[in-house]
């Protein structure tokens, strides 16, 4: 981008990710950014991104543009209607926080957190992974929501959104719709079609869903320990 336009000023186009309204936003370019939590978080991501796709080492990110929005003009087209409004969260933290609080052992909180994500968070897919900290492994305690439990299976630490979310930190979303998962995989088969394969890593599948479309990972940490990731 900086090659072909002014870096000072530019002009893209961006996608709502729930309507599919287009804008066009007018931005002015203010520094660039090598540390910090916006970088780190960027980072972050593409290395999960990498990881899932099996090529950690083949994306570095360098830097994060920050920009400021001058200007936002809506862009004519086609539109869907956006979702009924979800329920009151905070109702609902305080009601999963209570039923929490009575579990005095593990085994029922696990069961409870679970429950309460499905019931509560109408989040009905989920694995729930400790840390094995002196093999350097994740490996998973807890799921609802997919045909198989995968009770026992196991990621190393780094590796994957999982393993990378542990290693990092920091919680990790990506889409796998959106342009940076679809940068990552189209880069990947170029490189299987140029003979590079060697280079790659053993793509990690999905787990539970094949056609999921997005995946978060969230670690869980206590007493500036990580203990495991949601």
């Amino acid at each position: 981008m900086a090659e072909l336009y002014p870096k000072h000023w530019t002009s893209q186009c961006h996608i709502h990710p729930i309507t599919a309204a287009r804008y066009r936003l007018s931005l002015e370019y203010l520094r660039t950014e090598t540390e910090g939590p916006v970088f780190e978080s960027m980072k972050a991501k593409l290395a999960g991104i990498a990881s899932h796709t099996g090529m950690t080492g083949i994306f570095r990110l360098l830097g994060s543009d920050i920009y400021r929005v001058l200007e936002i003009e809506g862009v004519t087209g086609k539109t869907i209607a956006a979702p009924q409004a979800r329920g009151n969260l905070l109702a609902a933290l305080r009601r999963a926080s209570e039923k929490l609080s009575a579990s005095a052992d593990f085994d029922p909180l696990l069961q409870e957190t679970l429950s309460c994500l499905k019931i509560q968070f109408n989040i009905r897919h989920v694995m729930f992974l400790m840390l094995d900290r002196a093999r350097a492994r994740l490996y998973t305690v807890g799921s609802c929501g997919y045909e198989q439990s995968g009770v026992g299976s196991e990621i190393p630490l780094g590796q994957g959104v999982i393993g990378v979310a542990a290693r990092e930190r920091t919680p990790i979303r990506i889409g796998h719709m959106t342009s940076e998962y679809s940068y990552g995989r189209a880069v990947r088969q170029s490189m299987q079609q140029q003979g590079f394969s060697a280079m790659l890593e053993t793509e990690i599948p999905l787990p539970g869903l094949p056609q999921s479309r997005c995946q978060m990972a969230v670690p869980i940490v206590a007493a500036d320990h990580v203990l495991g990731v949601l």
